[in-house]
């Protein structure tokens, strides 16, 4: 089973390629079989060590950027050879350099502009949060135009109930149009939350973004993705964007 889940290549004048990673093909032993990516699982530091630079050669950058994820709205800048940034969302200037976000039920989502990349993570907290429009405003601060966007993998609404006082609280916090999106009807007899959705009309209702791509499959019902909710105990895809040389 091939280690790379999907990619493709972003529009526009500068070369740029996104990659979603699968949990097969890798170097870790179950319960985190077997291309963990997450440090902080509980898995051998050296496999997950070997799985990632095995990524970043299958990718063809020459070095990635991982964030260490904190569920919020934090979005670094970064550059080659600085330490692992505390941030839900990474952008770069630097071509070559790849940047890598992790998930097993939230959302990795990748990014591109013309001479500038990010990623980003969110969850429902990242929805609460906002991260994905924080993601948007540095990479226009940046100088960012005409943004395209790619929405990774992450659990369906049909598989994460929530109890009725996180709806509320998301639902209050969001846009009229966010939480139509990613949260259930008040009336529905169950609640849940629907974060690919989220993102979703997030980047469609930004005047920055034009085509997104969604490939938002669900993780808890594929055997081919890491998954919390389902195994609880498991590892970390990721979601990695390099911008290319000229």
């Amino acid at each position: 089973m091939t280690p790379i889940w999907k990619s493709g290549e972003f529009p526009g004048s500068r070369r740029a390629a996104w990659f979603i990673t699968g949990r097969h093909g890798g170097f870790s032993s179950p319960p985190w079989d077997s291309l963990n990516l997450g440090p902080l699982v509980g898995d051998e530091p050296e496999a997950v060590a070997r799985n990632r630079e095995f990524v970043r050669s299958l990718v063809g950058a020459n070095e990635l950027a991982w964030a260490t994820l904190e569920h919020g709205a934090t979005v670094a800048e970064v550059s080659p050879g600085r330490e692992p940034q505390i941030a839900d969302a990474l952008l770069t200037r630097v071509p070559g350099l790849g940047l890598a976000v992790t998930a097993a039920d939230c959302v990795p989502i990748g990014l591109s502009a013309p001479g500038i990349v990010a990623v980003a993570h969110s969850g429902w907290r990242g929805l609460l949060t906002g991260v994905v429009p924080a993601t948007i405003r540095a990479m226009v601060d940046a100088g960012a135009q005409d943004i395209t966007a790619v929405i990774g993998p992450g659990i369906c609404a049909g598989c994460y109930p929530v109890d009725r006082a996180r709806r509320d609280e998301l639902a209050a916090a969001l846009t009229s149009n966010v939480a139509a999106a990613a949260c259930s009807p008040p009336e529905a007899e169950a609640a849940w939350i629907d974060v690919a959705a989220g993102v979703s009309a997030e980047l469609r209702g930004s005047r920055y973004v034009g085509e997104v791509v969604d490939v938002s499959t669900c993780t808890k019902e594929s055997g081919d993705l890491f998954s919390f909710r389902r195994d609880t105990k498991t590892g970390r895809h990721a979601m990695i964007v390099v911008m290319r040389d000229e």
